[in-house]
């Protein structure tokens, strides 16, 4: 499973203020550390982090933010670099998380979801046309059906070239028309 980037900064910041620790030498600093606020938080954050849930997640890099503010303060401490730059990695790891969510939420950038969810306009017009063929739907049911789709498609702005490869196949078997393969050749230009 391919990882977010800030899952993996927030690891390597994780990994890097353990590195501290142990450079920071004594064992009781060590424990003074791991069993401190921004130590627990530290390791909160990374488990949250990587959770499936949603708000879990959230929390997480919430934490991970605290705890790089905490490597803000710390940055001074002439024995403790280390150990704060691992915690200012959590802290980029935090605000890369919230400046792309701040871009999901204006629309300028979408969700690999949500990409993912965008009209298969091929599959869904193969469907139709198989049904036709099976008469499971009529001539007019299958125009009907075929416009919701192309209709759908003028909203959407994430067609690939592999998607007019495919939409030449439809044009070929005579789902599509020469006119409705020409809009749909638009948008790939047209973006």
């Amino acid at each position: 499973m391919k990882r977010k980037i800030t899952n993996v900064l927030m690891f390597i910041g994780f990994m890097v203020m353990v590195l501290g620790v142990i450079i920071e030498g004594s064992s009781a600093a060590i424990l003074s550390m791991l069993f401190s606020a921004p130590g627990i938080a530290a390791t909160l954050a990374v488990c949250f982090v990587n959770s499936s849930n949603n708000t879990v997640k959230n929390v997480g890099f919430a934490l991970s933010a605290l705890v790089g503010a905490c490597g803000i303060l710390l940055i001074a401490e002439e024995e403790m670099v280390v150990l704060a730059i691992g915690m200012l990695f959590m802290l980029f790891a935090a605000l890369g998380f919230a400046f792309s969510h701040i871009l999901k939420f204006f629309g300028w950038v979408k969700d690999k979801k949500e990409r993912s969810e965008a009209i298969d306009v091929s599959s869904q017009l193969g469907k139709y046309k198989e049904m036709e063929k099976e008469q499971i739907i009529s001539d007019e049911e299958f125009t009907q059906l075929k416009g919701q789709v192309l209709q759908a498609v003028s909203d959407n702005k994430h067609f690939t070239f592999d998607d007019l490869k495919k939409w030449k196949k439809l044009l070929d078997q005579q789902v599509l028309t020469e006119e409705e393969f020409a809009q749909l050749k638009s948008k790939i230009f047209n973006k």
